[in-house]
């Protein structure tokens, strides 16, 4: 190539270079003998139009890849639809979200088709009472969780405030049998102890001399008829006898009668002597001063036993039972702990004070309690009775009062990109110190949120979801009814109840319409015997037995497994009442499921011991198909609303539903 750039002619500017023409390469010649043709000049274009051409073709490809408008489609099975399919890895069941599948198809428990599965950051749908937050998110929330847990204790316990007062049974007045007046008083002062039989007071009486003055009369003239006839010394002894019979209701003992029949002359004063034994708690008497037959002088009180009056608030009394030992230390006297025991409750509240009196009796040998003292007394907690279950509770932070109702927000699920909490009524039971029993609504091993609940319920309303002022108001609601605590004695007469209704629901799972027909008629039979010994419980089991055997006669009578099932669904709904009112008495717990597609697809509950869903609705036919909404524990109530409203007030966003 540089031979033959040195042997070219040289290049005129401006013009075509002396016997320039254009080359034609030779027929069957190569691409090097064409381009050995060209001239310089021509070689170095060639060169330049090439390095242009690559240039533009780069600059057009990042162009067209930088663009704003819309990309050229791709042709064939390369299209856009294929893409988005091969977007979607996972197919999952809208009822089931526990199935998971690589390509789409049918559910394998209700046999629905198999819808795309979200983007798995996303999460699940959220229910108008549930709220998911991230890891950060709970951390500037300052979100704080802790598990549902048991108490062995009954209460908790309390400090009350009180008074001494003296034994209204221990007091004594001394009253004056006679009118006159008060010549000397021997005890004048409140507080003095005196002893039965001591002179308390002398006094004038007329009266007495009077009668004393007949007595006189009448031995002096049975004297002198010792030698009478029978009859008139009859007479004299009858008038002695009036005489004596007289003094004796003026209130003078067979001692001081004698004296009197051997007194020289009448007696014009007399003593007014204590009834009894104790200390002087009032004197309604003045020397000096005049009185009138049965007038009340002393009041009298034996203080070897007070009483301790205590003021208990309403959330007070249910702790509190006749019979029970209570601590007490006196204010006056330090390091003085004594204990008495409960005797009395007021049945009726201060209407001013909202306070009822609890009486505590207190034995007081010693004498050095007194009647005014401040006493400070300490119920303490009782331990559960042996065969009764245990309480649940929860912290006191963890649940939001709004007028009646109790919210307390569960952690339904943790992921490591967050969590998600729900919005749950509960109904709760007495304040255990800083612990709430939980008579309704929770699981033990739940986790309730006990710090940041108002952030969630926050979070709820702005989103116009079921918070806790989003929800029906309390007048709107259903009443609750009212909850019986049972005995051991029974929780053993219902437990055949439970089991027989349980025993029905597996033998419906098993599709045995003959095995479920003969446990409708062993049930019908245990209702019938079932004995109680509570009269409010027992009036309540009968009429709930009522509507219970009803339906378990068109049970009995069903022909197909439809009618059986739809016969249980109406002894199910018995079985709420029965729950609600008397708790899970077994000493195990049982599960409510539900399933969506039961009753025409409204959906339906029941209740199982089997920890997965054993549906007893379809059966073999879709036996896993449904969830488990709740476990009732041993004891433990359910609430009575089992259908809540589950639209709020304001459209939210997401599906689900409320325990």
């Amino acid at each position: 190539m540089t031979e033959e750039l040195e042997e070219s002619p040289a290049v005129e500017q401006g013009g075509r270079p002396e016997g320039d023409a254009d080359p034609e390469p030779a027929p069957g010649g190569s691409l090097r003998d064409a381009l050995g043709a060209l001239t310089t000049r021509h070689r170095v274009g060639l060169a330049v139009l090439l390095l242009v051409t690559l240039g533009s073709g780069v600059w057009l490809g990042r162009s067209g890849s930088s663009s704003d408008g819309p990309a050229a489609e791709p042709t064939g099975a390369t299209g856009h639809e294929n893409h988005s399919e091969a977007a979607v890895t996972t197919w999952t069941c809208s009822m089931h979200p526990q199935v998971q599948s690589p390509e789409p198809g049918s559910c394998p428990i209700c046999g629905m088709d198999l819808i795309p599965a979200q983007d798995p950051g996303s999460g699940a749908p959220l229910g108008p009472a549930q709220v998911r937050l991230t890891r950060r998110a709970q951390s500037l929330a300052r979100i704080r969780t802790e598990a549902v847990t048991t108490s062995s204790m009954r209460g908790a316990p309390r400090e009350l405030l009180g008074r001494v007062v003296e034994d209204e049974g221990s007091l004594r007045a001394v009253t004056s049998w006679i009118a006159g007046r008060v010549d000397r008083l021997s005890v004048s002062t409140t507080g003095a102890r005196v002893r039965r039989g001591q002179t308390l007071a002398r006094m004038y009486s007329p009266e007495v001399y009077a009668a004393h003055q007949d007595l006189l009369v009448g031995v002096e003239q049975l004297e002198d008829m010792q030698q009478a006839d029978p009859y008139a010394q009859r007479a004299a002894r009858g008038q002695v006898a009036s005489a004596r019979q007289r003094l004796r209701l003026l209130g003078f003992s067979g001692s001081e009668l004698a004296k009197m029949e051997r007194a020289d002359e009448p007696w014009t004063r007399v003593s007014i002597r204590s009834t009894a034994t104790g200390t002087v708690m009032r004197r309604n008497v003045r020397q000096g001063e005049y009185v009138q037959k049965g007038a009340v002088l002393f009041e009298l009180s034996d203080l070897e036993t007070v009483w301790v009056e205590l003021d208990a608030y309403e959330s007070d009394l249910q702790a509190v039972e006749v019979g029970q030992e209570v601590s007490l230390t006196v204010d006056a006297l330090e390091g003085s702990e004594r204990t008495g025991t409960v005797t009395f409750i007021d049945p009726v509240l201060d209407p001013r004070t909202r306070v009822a009196s609890l009486r505590i009796e207190v034995p007081n040998a010693d004498g050095r309690i007194k009647p005014g003292m401040y006493v400070s007394a300490r119920l303490e907690s009782e331990l559960t009775p042996p065969g009764m279950p245990l309480p649940l509770v929860i912290p006191r932070s963890a649940p939001l009062f709004a007028g009646e109702r109790s919210l307390v927000y569960v952690e339904v699920s943790s992921e490591t990109e967050g969590a998600t909490y729900e919005a749950r009524e509960v109904e709760l039971g007495a304040r255990l110190g800083e612990r709430y029993v939980v008579r309704a609504g929770l699981s033990r091993g739940e986790r309730v949120v006990t710090h940041g609940a108002f952030a969630l319920d926050s979070d709820l309303q702005i989103r116009g979801n079921l918070s806790l002022m989003a929800r029906h108001d309390d007048t709107s609601r259903p009443d609750e009814p009212a909850r019986i605590d049972m005995s051991v004695a029974g929780r053993k007469a219902l437990t055949p109840l439970l089991v027989g209704y349980l025993d029905i629901g597996e033998r419906l799972a098993d599709d045995e319409l003959e095995g479920a027909r003969s446990g409708a008629t062993r049930l019908r039979e245990t209702l019938s015997a079932i004995d109680l010994d509570d009269s409010r419980a027992k009036k309540t089991l009968s009429a709930l037995s009522r509507r219970m055997s009803q339906d378990l006669e068109r049970l009995e009578g069903a022909e197909a497994l439809d009618e059986a099932r739809a016969a249980f669904s109406g002894v199910t709904e018995v079985l709420d009442e029965v729950l609600a009112r008397f708790g899970n008495v077994l000493e195990v717990p049982i599960r409510k499921a539900f399933c969506p597609m039961a009753n025409g697809n409204e959906g339906d509950h029941w209740y199982q011991r089997a920890e997965e869903v054993d549906n007893v609705y379809f059966g073999n036919q879709m036996r896993q198909c449904g969830e488990i909404q709740q476990v009732v524990n041993a004891g433990a109530h359910i609430l009575a609303a089992t259908s809540p409203d589950l639209t709020p007030d304001a459209p939210g966003q997401g599906g689900g539903h409320v325990h």
